[in-house]
């Protein structure tokens, strides 16, 4: 019974290209062991353009998700916030433009000559 050739693997990784390349031409054992690991090789380069392509078309709909996303939450933000402190909405801001007495006397409530609340 032969014996397998053990030296693919240390000049696979410790040798150059080249050394490697002569031995397995000379050596049946390991040009078949260099055709298994061209095959995953190659098979490597295949699924490694495609997952890249993935992870890049991923990354860029995440990024346009979170992008739509803290639009929408800014624009809410903005609306909410902006609606209160407008005049319009403001009660305060349209009791104080009004004239005392004129409110006073709207709502039908005793005043005094200041226009304030008189209280009995």
């Amino acid at each position: 019974m032969s014996e397998k050739c053990s030296k693919y693997e240390a000049l696979f990784l410790f040798s150059s290209e080249e050394q490697l390349l002569e031995h397995v031409k000379n050596c049946a054992d390991c040009k078949e062991e260099h055709e298994k690991m061209q095959k995953t090789r190659s098979l490597v380069q295949e699924v490694k353009s495609h997952y890249l392509e993935t992870s890049k078309k991923s990354v860029k709909k995440n990024v346009l998700k979170v992008a739509a996303t803290m639009t929408v939450l800014f624009l809410a933000y903005f609306s909410f916030t902006y609606g209160f402190f407008t005049e319009e909405y403001d009660v305060n801001s349209k009791i104080a433009a009004m004239e005392a007495e004129a409110f006073t006397s709207e709502i039908g409530l005793p005043t005094d000559e200041y226009g304030l609340f008189v209280v009995y």
